[in-house]
């Protein structure tokens, strides 16, 4: 809490003099926002502000410990110039995959439309999004929400290389806010069949338990749902709350795409359509497992 400790302006030091009064300071100045300097009324008085814990802050690394002062460096450096070597990176690990696409024609049916389509997956095959935007559908737009938290910063900073159309929202800050963007660039698209990539379990989970945003944003629409899934040969699974999947270099990656539907034939009821989604994504899981099981 800041506060005005007052010294006496004196040549020599007085033993007997009342210790300095210490006392809180309400609101900032226009000098100085965030603290405030009162008026001197006495002359052979100085008051001096005592600076609030508050301001050892991101915007001022140096006064951090090292840790988080690396930290934000990171950050920094990641959601800058970093942004462009980690997706160069990305990018060859992409063109590394032996990609094989499963359901091609629930895609091409729905595309010939020209209506909005959703994908709609896990968040533990995010990963995977970007090996079919890359390789299968490079020149469509694509339109993703990322979370406002620090990590949705470092995710952000490297997909807008790749040419996605994000808006940072998530379920607890603005994630209503970010419906209405995604409706409004779904609707300004016109003609074309713009994908969205909608996680259903995203972006804090719990895993594999579908939410009723992307319900809502294709009954908005009119779009066209398609689940996905994705299965590696070889892969490295993250400690995460979701157990996200990262594919090796070289290794083989199965995209399976499930039926199509229309969202004019949805319920009013988002909940329902939240769960009728869920087990039809839990199905094209199981039915992947079953041929990724099986011998080639």
């Amino acid at each position: 809490v800041p506060a005005r400790v007052h010294v006496p302006q004196t040549s020599s030091l007085n033993l007997s003099a009342s210790p300095p009064r210490i006392g809180p300071i309400p609101g900032p100045s226009r000098s100085r926002p965030g603290w405030r300097f009162p008026a001197i009324r006495n002359p052979r008085v100085i008051e001096f502000v005592m600076p609030p814990e508050s301001a050892k802050n991101s915007r001022y690394p140096a006064q951090c410990g090292w840790k988080k002062r690396f930290k934000i460096l990171l950050k920094r450096f990641v959601c800058g110039p970093g942004s462009m070597l980690i997706a160069i990176v990305i990018r060859l690990h992409v063109w590394t995959q032996r990609s094989r696409l499963s359901g091609r024609v629930h895609v091409d049916e729905a595309m010939k439309s020209g209506r909005p389509i959703i994908i709609v997956y896990w968040h533990q095959d995010v990963p995977g999004s970007l090996i079919w935007k890359e390789k299968i559908f490079p020149k469509h737009p694509l339109a993703a929400m990322v979370s406002r938290s620090r990590d949705g910063d470092l995710i952000a900073g490297v997909l807008r290389r790749f040419g996605l159309v994000l808006v940072r929202a998530s379920s607890s800050r603005g994630g209503a806010r970010g419906l209405i963007e995604l409706i409004r660039w779904g609707k300004s698209q016109g003609s074309g069949s713009p994908f969205v990539a909608y996680p259903l379990d995203g972006p804090h989970g719990p895993p594999r338990r579908a939410k009723p945003g992307a319900a809502m944003l294709a009954r908005k629409v009119n779009a066209w749902i398609i689940p996905l899934t994705v299965r590696y040969s070889r892969f490295r699974e993250l400690r995460s709350w979701d157990r996200t999947r990262i594919a090796g270099f070289f290794s083989r990656t199965d995209l399976y795409f499930g039926e199509s539907f229309d969202a004019s034939n949805l319920m009013d009821s988002d909940d329902r359509n939240a769960e009728m989604m869920e087990s039809v994504l839990e199905k094209l899981h199981r039915e992947a497992d079953e041929k990724v099981m099986k011998p080639r």
